[in-house]
């Protein structure tokens, strides 16, 4: 966010990363039983997701098996010198595509490559950018990968030479695709148990009226989520004055489906609905 904001068309720039997040969200789909229930009270999540993709090589690459490219001199019968001629293709850069906007509940909506946030690239670019901040993903930048020969480990550091390394914003719901066009389509999911929790015990404030209620009891539909249903609390909170603190917050009681007319006057209020999770004793 440093980058976008120190730019001299932020206001713009955010605009356009907004609308490409609210782009992706549109191939996914509400209520996913892995993932918790108030997501779609809070909105789309969105997910920072660190990635590193390499092309890995079964062993050694394939050489020429033609006699003239197995020794390294094949005139001379006593030196045996194997050449070793695989044609380069440990040397040769393939193009990766991240993300798949054609499929349901691809999650990827940005990238950014290596530690350059300075702009975004996106499966799918706002239809009408108001800046230049987020880029079609295509010619020029496509990630890019060099094949391993091998997976080392070096000190427990895995060997990233030649591989792709960038931040994703994805939605925790849907997968993150990488096509090569080389092997078959790779896709992963965020564990749900690296999720689900976190917005489980994430406390909502969501703007509500205005409300018709009467003097006696603050009475409406309660969501019904996952938090709730585990222990958490839906309050009302209200402001009763002008002035900093003059808030109000009471136990709302749900409503019936059982019509009654109350001699009580009625009063319209806007107000903000609260849900407290309950926090876990683990």
């Amino acid at each position: 966010m440093t980058d976008l904001l120190a730019r001299s068309d932020a206001a713009a720039a955010l605009q356009d990363l907004m609308d490409t997040l609210d782009q992706a969200s549109w191939s996914m789909d509400l209520g996913d039983d892995q993932i918790a229930a108030t997501s779609p009270l809070a909105g789309d999540p969105v997910a920072v997701v660190r990635i590193n993709l390499q092309l890995q090589l079964r062993g050694l690459p394939m050489t020429d098996q033609s006699y003239e490219q197995i020794f390294a001199n094949p005139q001379d019968s006593t030196d045996l010198t194997l050449k070793f001629n695989s044609g380069g293709v440990e040397n040769t850069s393939f193009d990766l595509r991240l993300g798949a906007p054609e499929l349901r509940r691809d999650g990827v909506a940005a990238f950014f490559p290596d530690d350059d946030y300075s702009s975004a690239i996106a499966p799918q670019a706002p239809r009408a950018p108001a800046s230049s901040y987020v880029t079609q993903q295509g010619a020029g930048s496509w990630p890019q990968v060099t094949p391993a020969p091998t997976p080392q480990a070096s000190g427990g550091q895995l060997d990233t030479t030649g591989s792709f390394t960038g931040t994703v914003l994805m939605d925790p719901r849907g997968a993150l695709h990488v096509t090569s066009g080389l092997v078959p389509r790779a896709r992963k999911r965020l564990a749900s148990e690296m999720v689900g929790p976190a917005l489980e015990t994430m406390a909502l404030t969501i703007q509500t009226g205005p409300v018709l209620f009467d003097d006696e009891r603050v009475q409406m539909p309660i969501p019904a989520t996952a938090s709730a249903s585990a222990g958490g609390n839906w309050s009302w909170l209200t402001a009763t004055a002008h002035t900093a603190g003059a808030w109000q917050e009471l136990s709302p009681q749900p409503a019936t489906d059982t019509a009654t007319i109350s001699p009580a006057p009625r009063r319209l209020e806007d107000g903000w609905l609260v849900l407290t999770p309950q926090p876990d004793d683990d």
